[in-house]
């Protein structure tokens, strides 16, 4: 019964593991999919002039010639390139991390919780009557029959 007891504990124990480890993983998709949405924001940005720089917005001055503002995150076209690369490498971080997170979700919903708390309680329950029962049974007599039964009963 002890060593039941023991294997459903570490099954409750693996359980809980598992959805800790699904929590994590759900927050690295949430964070690297805020982050390719920044990097989708910046790739939007188009030269608008055709000046080589891309541009969120261009200010024309007081003597009618287009300035960029600098505050709008202006980006050259070859950071460009490097954005796109960029957007790519975390699709395919955030669906290597999607499908790992559905094995693990898969294997959160094999175990069958409910029932094996219910059972791990149970067992602990009969293990206590059995421990006060083999503690009353050897202050009763130090008889060695009755010690091996006890034994065999825990």
């Amino acid at each position: 019964m002890g060593e039941e007891k023991r294997n459903i504990d570490a099954k409750i124990k693996n359980y809980e593991n598992l959805k800790n480890h699904d929590k994590k993983l759900t927050n690295k998709i949430k964070s690297l999919e805020k982050e390719k949405n920044k990097v989708k924001e910046k790739i939007k940005i188009v030269d608008t002039d055709h000046d080589g720089v891309n541009d969120k917005r261009e200010v024309r001055g007081d003597d009618g010639q287009l300035k960029t503002n600098p505050d709008k995150g202006d980006i050259k076209k070859g950071k460009l390139e490097e954005l796109k690369k960029r957007e790519k490498e975390l699709t395919n971080e955030i669906n290597k991390l999607k499908k790992q997170r559905k094995k693990v979700r898969k294997k959160i919903k094999g175990y069958k919780i409910d029932k094996l708390k219910s059972r791990s309680k149970k067992i602990g329950a009969a293990l206590k009557v059995v421990t006060k029962t083999k503690k009353q049974m050897l202050q009763l007599t130090g008889n060695d029959e009755l010690e091996k039964t006890a034994r065999v009963l825990s």
